[in-house]
């Protein structure tokens, strides 16, 4: 256990411990003299974030020509999963360093009576850091999702995980260096709860928090929408639609067409104006700032070319 100690005594794959076939691995430090080598267990100081240990072992098996295995299969799944383990056979030419959580034994050769191999484990403890600045954004027909995240040691990949309003759950896989993604494969007026997932090769998972969102309906065109509430004393909201970018205007006119009152909201780009937060406001009063009187008048939606006019009624 690289936070504590470390030790190695594992028998034969084939044998019980009370056999005596056996494979020993002894620690070796050049600052312990005539006792390095003579120990097989070795206590060290907690590794902090950033921190890594080399050990040296030499590993002897006991009998010729009898299968043997060096395991670290439970001991490894104590380590804490921001600890990177790897071991090497010293000696052995171009020798690769390996995950020992995704190998977690090797075969011992003893083709002779006592049969000596030398080995390097590694331990390395690094600091997670999560992808920042995520960001859920829907758009009609669409959700964007995007993060931001530095060089990462460690990580393999990222998820996200997609549950409907049933919960029903859809995910996708995605790449190191990938830090966007756009899921066109969601209905429109319909919610979605996404969460963003970083996986590191010791396991370890790193999950956002769960973000709910919206979607727009695709717009196929510029339009008027219904007001609310209708009837209405004395506010009411007007909503609209367009399809592309306008200038917007709404006009408000008594059934005689006498013009009451002009709502010049500016140049809007392309999006839908439904909600209390973005539609057009009406507080029932006139252009000079009198309350209107009751009954029904006509609200004009002017916007590019086009012209919409619907009807709403004002109740005192």
């Amino acid at each position: 256990h690289p936070d504590a100690k470390a030790g190695c005594d594992v028998w034969d794959s084939m044998q019980p411990p009370i056999m005596t076939h056996t494979v020993a691995a002894y620690f070796e430090h050049s600052d312990w003299g005539k006792d390095s080598g003579m120990y097989n267990w070795d206590y060290q100081p907690f590794l902090e974030a950033g921190q890594q240990r080399t050990w040296q072992l030499t590993v002897y098996t006991n009998r010729p020509n009898t299968p043997m295995t060096l395991s670290w299969e439970q001991g490894v799944e104590e380590v804490p999963k921001d600890m990177m383990l790897t071991f090497r056979e010293i000696g052995e030419a171009d020798a690769q360093w390996k995950d020992m959580r995704q190998v977690r034994s090797v075969e011992v050769p003893s083709s002779v009576r006592i049969t000596e191999l030398r080995f390097e484990v590694r331990a390395e403890r690094f600091a997670f850091c999560p992808p920042s600045e995520v960001q859920v954004v829907a758009g009609e027909a669409q959700v964007f999702l995007s993060w931001k995240a530095e060089e990462i040691p460690n990580l393999t990949g990222y998820m996200i995980r997609r549950w409907d309003a049933s919960g029903k759950l859809t995910q996708y896989t995605l790449g190191v260096n990938e830090h966007r993604f756009e899921d066109a494969d969601v209905l429109g007026n319909t919610e979605y709860t996404y969460q963003l997932s970083a996986s590191y090769k010791t396991g370890a998972e790193w999950h956002s928090d769960p973000v709910t969102v919206s979607v727009k309906p695709l717009i196929f065109k510029t339009t008027l929408l219904p007001c609310y509430p209708n009837p209405f004393n004395p506010e009411v909201w007007i909503p609209y639609e367009l399809v592309e970018e306008a200038e917007v205007t709404i006009k408000i006119y008594n059934t005689l067409g006498g013009l009451v009152r002009t709502l010049d909201l500016g140049v809007q780009p392309r999006g839908s104006y439904a909600s209390r937060d973005n539609a057009a406001y009406w507080n029932g009063c006139t252009q000079s700032g009198k309350p209107a009187a009751s009954g029904i008048y006509l609200y004009r939606l002017e916007a590019g070319k086009c012209c919409v006019t619907k009807k709403m009624v004002l109740l005192r």
